[in-house]
């Protein structure tokens, strides 16, 4: 049989030495074991558990420093020592700080933090980029997939110009003095009649189909002037709804929105009025959760009608079917507390492998009032759940199949990466695909992680 997962290249800029194709060949041969087909749930569980390695952000940097260096000696054996003292010369000789505030850390104690991380802050990839002279399409990737955030938000003034810098390899002191300059703009110069709302919004339309546009510096000033014109646009909007409304809103100098509820609701709902609102990728992303979301409550419906009498006699349409019940069908291997929470993820032996995620209805409840961003592994796991319950498909690796080529649409849809075998969440997803009862099997394996204690 062809190999399922050692057949595809799920990287791009950054070569893969042995990760992905370590963790492909690992999942083939998981899949072929005489024991998978009697005790797949138990045999996934124990690679997540056991044998799957977590790759950190410290393993994927002294990677590429390792490839970008050029070091003669055997991959493993480079001390760390080697690799910080290559980030600090980069670093000094790029004239990129350790910090984009004023701080006391020393260069090499940031080094040190950066290559035992096992993730870090968005900050950090973005110095990093600088320090070590990156190309764009490499800090791209350690964006999306070694630290599994967005890509560039290009609605961002700040990241719009990081992004110019990083396309024509300019230096972070060339990105900060433009930042100074953006922020120094003022309502005058830009709410021009050359820049009304309408203007703008084309514009900022035309970068997000091709981002090309602000990688030249004419057009990246006309652009950061019109981002400007609507953080001004938004905030008159919002001072009106305060006024109006009581609420408290407020926008930061760089257009980007304040963390106050009020605020973020009143600029979630005034798409356009302010530079950071959404992206077009968090917009997408939105739209397909709420799609898949509404689907997983007809699914969930049809399994309750099925099984329950209580739910055949109440008289319950779709519309019935809530956050909750949906918990109890994704999350019924998690135990729960008195109070009928989940029980915390620390608690489970995968908690930590699997970034302490769990799709509880206090998660679906935050998405669907935009409190919280969808993340991938949302679109995931409802997407999952729905070719979980679909009975029209019973070969596993057609329904393995079809579920990674759909997933994968979605995500580039999102402006997300395609599935990655590294992940172990995505891992134990696509594992569970393969077997006879991919929603049981998802159900025992998160059962199985709170009995086996760390």
């Amino acid at each position: 049989m062809d190999d399922l997962f050692t057949q595809y290249d799920f990287s791009r800029t950054i070569r893969d030495f042995d990760y992905t194709r370590k963790a492909g060949k690992n999942l083939q041969r998981l899949y072929e074991s005489e024991n998978f087909d009697d005790c797949d749930s138990q045999e996934i569980f124990d690679y997540l558990y056991r044998q799957m390695d977590i790759i950190s952000f410290g393993d994927y940097l002294k990677r590429y420093i390792y490839e970008r260096a050029g070091i003669e000696e055997p991959f493993r054996e480079v001390p760390d020592k080697e690799y910080a003292e290559i980030i600090a010369d980069s670093f000094r000789e790029s004239q990129t700080p350790v910090s984009t505030t004023p701080t006391t850390r020393k260069m090499s104690a940031a080094a040190r933090s950066w290559l035992s991380a096992s993730t870090v802050r968005r900050e950090s990839v973005i110095l990093l980029g600088f320090g070590l002279r990156m190309s764009l399409g490499d800090v791209s990737e350690f964006l999306t997939k070694v630290i599994r955030e967005r890509d560039f938000d290009l609605e961002s003034p700040v990241e719009a110009i990081y992004f110019y810098c990083f396309w024509n390899e300019k230096k972070y002191l060339e990105a900060k003095d433009l930042i100074d300059r953006y922020e120094a703009l003022t309502e005058q110069q830009c709410m021009t009649e050359d820049l009304s709302e309408p203007v703008v919004l084309k514009m900022i339309d035309d970068v997000q189909q091709r981002r090309a546009l602000i990688g030249d510096e004419k057009y990246l000033i006309r652009y950061l002037h019109g981002l400007k014109a609507q953080y001004f646009r938004g905030l008159r909007k919002l001072e009106q709804e305060k006024a109006e409304k009581g609420g408290a809103g407020a926008w930061n100098a760089t257009g980007a929105k304040a963390s106050a509820g009020a605020g973020k609701a009143a600029a979630a709902d005034t798409a356009g009025c302010g530079t950071a609102v959404r992206t077009a990728g968090q917009l997408l992303a939105d739209e397909e959760f709420r799609r898949l979301y509404q689907e997983s409550c007809s699914r969930a419906y049809k399994i309750f009608m099925d099984n329950y009498e209580d739910w055949q006699r109440s008289g319950k349409t779709e519309k019935d079917v809530s956050s909750a019940d949906l918990e109890k069908i994704l999350c019924s291997g998690i135990p729960t507390t008195r109070s009928g929470n989940l029980e915390k993820s620390s608690a489970g032996s995968l908690g930590k492998a699997f970034g302490n995620y769990r799709l509880s209805r206090q998660r679906l409840d935050g998405l669907l009032k935009d409190t919280i961003e969808v993340e991938r592994t949302d679109l995931i796991t409802l997407n999952f759940f729905l070719y979980a319950t679909d009975d029209t498909i019973q070969d596993p690796v057609i329904r393995f199949e079809n579920f990674r080529t759909d997933m994968n649409q979605i995500l580039n849809k999102c402006h997300m990466y395609e599935l990655y075998v590294v992940n172990p969440y995505e891992t134990f997803i696509l594992m569970c695909t393969l077997t006879e009862y991919p929603l049981a099997s998802y159900n025992d394996i998160w059962e199985y992680s709170y009995e086996q204690k760390e």
